[in-house]
């Protein structure tokens, strides 16, 4: 009886310590074993996908293409979901899919915290979070950092990597966060001209930033707003329109499910408990998770206190820091929320816009009325 023949150990990539896969021809980086076998059969073997002959015709795709194919060109449907609609290659990525988006199905746990995932892959990047272990490492400086995006974008430091450039005196950055500092130091009320944008940025007494377009004199208090202004009144840049499965009609995405509930009478996602409509299945979800059942799955790591999402916890992150990045431009006292500054400034410019509703006194701040209230007037509390 002859021994079965072992399959030789592929030799163009090499698995890491944290379960990735180093290409051996290239510096590339692959989460998984199939991931790299593809690349290395497409890119350095030039290998391309094997097609499959069409069932209904004489063409040949990629096996992947057939099902949009077969819907181009004879009209079969590719599998798509019954939720949303969404389509895919396959059959078993629709099942992935719905249990993954519209389930929330998660059945994968970390044995520290308890907190669950859809799969392994997102389970092994948590983990890194439990870890007081810094897998990479600069070559120049020896720092070390989690995770390998980290590590990139500090090497751009050591390269002369400077991308984020400013438009007005045309000095480079490294980060993006560095030139918006940059900027609000030291271009305030400077004209900006770039490729989608004319704006005049003004920063008040308290910080706050004001985006003044140049052609028609709106104000912004978000970079964000005044861009989508400009691209769609000024550059004639509409949204992108998708196209109602049952009509001809063309409907921005974000209100694609709303058209199909007034015009076609399809229910647009709704929460089964307040009934709030959405735009999307997974805000429903969210929402559902966030307001009705209460779930915070981000935990400070100072006093473990739990929030529902990551800004949450960042903003009250600051409340363990002494940093105090607001200062009063009157009188230089510094506060760690904007808010509070703005408040702190009405002291001095004097506008009193809480005013007692019995007496007409008016106060700068609303615990003032209240107090005011209270001591004054508490028959009317």
């Amino acid at each position: 009886m002859t021994r079965p023949k072992v399959k030789p150990k592929p030799e163009y990539y090499t698995r890491t310590a944290d379960d990735r896969y180093d290409c051996n021809h290239c510096d590339k980086t692959f989460v998984s074993q199939p991931l790299v076998s593809q690349h290395y059969r497409f890119v350095h073997q030039k290998k391309r996908p094997r097609e499959r002959k069409c069932p209904h015709c004489d063409a040949r795709v990629p096996g992947y293409l057939r099902a949009y194919h077969l819907e181009e060109a004879h009209g079969i449907p590719a599998p798509k979901c019954g939720v949303c609609n969404k389509k895919f290659r396959y059959p078993c990525h629709v099942v992935q899919h719905q249990k993954k988006v519209h389930m929330g199905e998660k059945t994968v746990a970390c044995e520290i915290c308890s907190k669950s995932f859809f799969n392994n892959l997102s389970l092994r990047l948590h983990m890194v979070t439990h870890s007081t272990e810094k897998k990479f490492k600069c070559g120049q400086c020896e720092r070390e950092f989690r995770w390998e995006n980290n590590l990139k974008d500090h090497m751009k430091i050591h390269t002369g990597d400077k991308r984020y450039v400013c438009v007005v005196c045309e000095k480079a950055f490294v980060q993006k966060s560095t030139l918006k500092q940059h900027v609000m130091r030291n271009h305030r009320g400077s004209t900006y001209n770039t490729r989608y944008t004319q704006f005049t940025l003004t920063v008040d007494e308290d910080g706050t930033p004001t985006y003044t377009c140049d052609d028609c004199g709106h104000e912004f208090k978000k970079r964000a707003h005044f861009s989508q202004h400009y691209r769609h009144v000024h550059l004639k840049l509409r949204p992108k329109l998708r196209s109602c499965y049952l009509c001809n009609t063309k409907v921005p995405a974000h209100m694609r499910a709303f058209h199909l509930e007034s015009v076609h009478g399809w229910a647009a996602p709704s929460c089964g408990a307040c009934g709030k409509k959405f735009a999307y299945p997974f805000q429903v979800q969210r929402h559902h998770k966030i307001v009705h059942m209460g779930e915070k799955s981000y935990k400070c790591d100072v006093c473990d206190m739990m929030f529902a999402s990551q800004y949450r916890l960042s903003q009250h992150s600051i409340k363990h820091t002494s940093l105090r990045r607001f200062s009063c431009n009157f009188c230089g006292k510094a506060f760690r929320w904007r808010n509070n500054l703005k408040t702190h400034v009405m002291i001095h410019l004097d506008e009193r816009a809480h005013v007692c509703p019995i007496c007409e006194d008016a106060f700068v701040q609303q615990s003032s009325l209240k107090y005011h209230m209270g001591k004054r007037h508490p028959e009317a509390t």
